[in-house]
């Protein structure tokens, strides 16, 4: 799984750059979406990002980043590893957005795995998903 993904617990290691997506600020009562320009460095301390998930405009990464009550979990998917995996490895999952604003659209990868209660052979497990952007209604 280090092939396509890296995680950290830091927000200093997502680099400045623009990107499509939301974060939840700990002082707002409803995510932010983000299209464009993004720098974390204001979210050092406090208001501190709760949950974020951001897609590169090149969509080349994508990066979800949770916070656990002492610190970050920053997970940064390489993308360009990931979609050269075979597509029966790549389940595409779509949620309602609260309030009905559209969906917001993650892939599901799944990595091969020996299984002993298969004689050893290799089986498909689900491994991580990955934010991939947004379906927005437009009414």
């Amino acid at each position: 799984m280090e092939k396509y993904c890296k995680s950290y617990n830091e927000l200093s290691a997502i680099k400045p750059d623009e990107y499509t997506g939301y974060l939840w600020v700990s002082n707002e009562d409803q995510y932010q979406t983000v299209n464009g320009p993004v720098d974390l460095s204001a979210y050092a301390r406090n208001p501190f990002v709760v949950e974020g998930n951001l897609l590169s405009k090149d969509k080349k990464t994508s990066i979800s980043i949770r916070h656990t009550g002492t610190g970050y979990i920053v997970s940064v998917f390489d993308l360009t590893e990931i979609t050269q995996l075979p597509e029966e490895q790549l389940t595409k999952i779509e949620y309602l957005i609260h309030k009905n604003e559209g969906k917001v659209k993650f892939v599901q990868v799944w990595l091969p795995e020996k299984d002993i209660l298969c004689a050893d052979m290799e089986v498909l497990r689900p491994a991580f998903q990955y934010f991939d952007g947004f379906l927005i209604d437009n009414k």
